[in-house]
């Protein structure tokens, strides 16, 4: 399973590998779908708290800021899941989080190059902030801040601007994500291995 620590290279393919199970005793099949029930529980309460906007700027440094404050203060044990299932689930649900708003982004783009009532200056304005997560929360949050000498000198209007990034972020953030699916869970690498008994292949 591909390390998502560091990021694939060229010379890497991801792929998806389904395999099959031969016949598993009930017993560990209850336990397998509570396992996954618990999981899901996981990712929706990271998506009910930390996908909003209050919550933008803790995604970049999740690992310490929600992590670690999870292990510290046992506030994790409330899902009765070993810390690498919980930990997968919450890695996951930041991940998509954080496709969203990549997505958003570049939707906000999208409608800005289709808007005629904004300047050059101000696209160029519009696409710094964009990438400039301290100054799109700034933005966001009504918050003054020190501009950058690249976008300082540009001829804007400055509130207008302002409410149109927070109108497109309204129009075109959504609904908060949820996981409808309860029988899905995520394993690593040192969760599980392969071995080969009978002249069959098997996963332990």
């Amino acid at each position: 399973m591909p390390n998502k620590d560091k990021p694939a290279t060229i010379n890497q393919i991801l792929r998806n590998v389904k395999q099959r199970s031969s016949s598993i005793d009930p017993k560990d099949f209850e336990e397998i779908k509570l396992i996954a029930r618990r999981f899901a529980k996981v990712k929706n309460y990271v998506y009910s708290r930390f996908a909003g906007i209050n919550s933008f700027l803790m995604l970049k440094n999740y690992r310490k800021l929600i992590r670690d404050v999870w292990v510290q203060t046992k506030f994790a044990d409330q899902w009765k899941l070993p810390a690498r299932y919980w930990k997968l689930a919450l890695d996951d649900a930041i991940s998509n989080i954080k496709s969203n708003w990549s997505n958003l982004k570049n939707t906000i783009k999208k409608a800005l190059r289709n808007n005629p009532n904004v300047t050059e200056d101000e696209i160029h304005y519009i696409y710094y902030i964009l990438k400039a997560d301290e100054l799109l929360y700034a933005v966001l949050m009504r918050n003054t801040f020190c501009k950058p000498p690249k976008i300082k000198k540009l001829e804007i209007r400055e509130d207008y601007v302002h409410q149109l990034i927070r109108r497109y972020i309204r129009k075109y953030k959504g609904s908060t994500p949820y996981s409808h699916k309860e029988t899905n869970l995520m394993i690593d690498a040192p969760m599980y291995k392969y071995i080969y008994e009978a002249e069959s292949l098997f996963m332990k």
